[in-house]
This record gives C-alpha cells, structure tokens and sequence, in this order.
C-alpha cells in the first residue's frame, strides 16, 4: 500500500516536494474512511475502511495543498458479516481485480485561512472521476504525547454507486444509489 501512495505522489509532482509545504503522513491508527448507505429507506447501514494510508502536503501561507490517499477495499467493515463479504465481491468492490481504492488531489481551496475543500480524482473499480471533499473542521496541535505537530481533518462527499457500477444487484430503494462517505484523519508532520 505505500508503494501506491508513493506512486501517487510522484504522479501529483511530488518529487522532492516544495519547501514551503509542510509534510505530513497519515497515521494509520487514526484515520478512518466510513460510509453509509440507506437500507429499504428504513435504516442506514455504516462501515468503515480499516486499512488506509497517504501523505499531505500543505503551505498554509500561498494556501496550496496535496494529498494522496490509498484505501484497501477488502477492508470495509460494516458488523455484518454477510454484507462485508458481498463487498469484497463481484458485487461491489471486486478486491481480487482492484486491490485499491486511491484519491490524488487536484485543488486545496480555502476560504480565508480555513481550508474549506479538496477537489481530485478518486479512482475506485478502474475508473476515475472528479470528487470534491468539503472540509468540515481542520486543525493541528503539538501531540500532547509525542511533542510533534499533528493535524487532524474531518471531510465528507456524496458518491452515486450506481455511476461507478457498485452493487447493481441493488438498486434503489433496496439500497440507496448515494452512499455518504466522511473521512476522519490525523497526520504527523514528518521529521
């Protein structure tokens, strides 16, 4: 998975990287990708990626960024146990032909200081489209532990499933065609 993030990130420019971005790494341990999805237009089901990883650059002062994240697909978890194994299917994500679900930014926008949202390309099941993550907190502190900077994010985004081909078998209202994806991440500013 870091191959892929390192992949990512020379395909952004990321060479050596610009040395007023600061860089961060995600910590894995806290990072969570999750998603819902309503069920009949009854319930809602949730889940999460457990297994992620990537890297950010940001430069506060032009207000410029980068991201690259890679998801494991076969990580989605959801507490039930059938529904989990049809999403590493041919149903849903098919892991055995696309191990990897990956989105490189394209944009940073903010409005003023506060960084606002992430436009790039999200590409899941051999496809790649456009995806705008709006950002609704953005924050970094000293580690209160580890005495480093670390930046936590909370984002989120609608995705159609249905456009990208994911669970056709179940179409509307069976479960919804949007599927609410929010993005929970803390990274560490590298040494």
């Amino acid at each position: 998975m870091k191959q892929a993030v390192v992949a990512a990130l020379a395909a952004t420019g990321f060479a050596a990287g610009d040395a007023r971005a600061q860089p961060y790494t995600l910590d894995p341990e806290h990072t969570y990708p999750h998603w819902s999805v309503k069920h009949l237009g009854l319930t809602t089901f949730h889940g999460k990626f457990t297994k992620s990883s990537g890297k950010v650059f940001i430069d506060r002062a032009n207000k410029t960024g980068r991201v690259a994240v890679t998801i494991d697909p076969a990580s989605s978890i959801s507490g039930h146990e059938t529904l989990d194994r049809q999403m590493r299917g041919a149903t849903f994500f098919q892991v055995d032909k696309f191990p990897a679900v990956t989105f490189r930014s394209t944009a940073f926008r903010f409005d003023g200081d506060r960084l606002a949202a992430v436009d790039g390309e999200l590409t899941m099941l051999g496809q790649t489209k456009l995806v705008t993550l709006t950002v609704n907190s953005y924050r970094c502190t000293t580690h209160f532990h580890l005495k480093i900077e670390v930046c936590g994010v909370e984002a989120r985004t609608v995705l159609k499933r249905l456009e990208w081909g994911i669970g056709t078998r179940f179409p509307p209202p069976i479960l919804s065609d949007e599927v609410e994806m929010y993005i929970q991440a803390e990274g560490f500013r590298d040494q």
